[in-house]
């Protein structure tokens, strides 16, 4: 197998060549998929982690209050995140909060750990090792068919 053939000289290493060593591979698509299942591989536990939302969905939100503003616990959603990190699961804070400019992480860690939580990662990107997502904006979609789960039209 060619390096260059693939353009990943630039992130290629020596774990690389010792995790593919003796694959052939014949597509693109047989080689993403390769990709896809050695990272959808959690390192931290077998099970993945959780994405919760902040706003809407783990925090009460009416409108936009100002970076420093977070909303008091969603009660439902505050029981079902503690039991999950009792139970030892990753449960990591998905929100676009992140993704601002002047997002300070401290404010998230204190408001978690005023709710009884503790400073759980905060992230606003989705990887291969995300299993769950609850989120207040999304709607599931059946894998490969863009259909709704929820039967509803466009």
């Amino acid at each position: 197998m060619s390096r260059e053939w693939y353009d990943l000289e630039e992130v290629w290493d020596e774990e690389w060549d010792e995790l593919l060593k003796g694959v052939e591979i014949d597509d693109m698509n047989e080689f993403d998929h390769m990709i896809r299942e050695m990272e959808s591989e959690p390192e931290e536990n077998d099970m993945g982690w959780i994405g919760v939302d902040l706003d809407g969905t783990l925090a009460h939100y009416d409108e936009w209050k100002g970076v420093d503003h977070i909303g008091g616990p969603v009660p439902a959603m505050l029981e079902r995140v503690k039991k999950w990190v009792e139970e030892g699961r990753t449960v990591k804070i998905f929100t676009a909060r992140a993704s601002a400019p002047d997002f300070d992480l401290a404010v998230v860690h204190e408001w978690l750990k005023a709710n009884g939580l503790p400073e759980l990662e905060v992230t606003n990107a989705k990887d291969y090792a995300m299993i769950e997502c609850w989120d207040d904006r999304c709607i599931q979609v059946e894998p490969n068919t863009g259909r709704r789960i929820d039967g509803k039209e466009d």
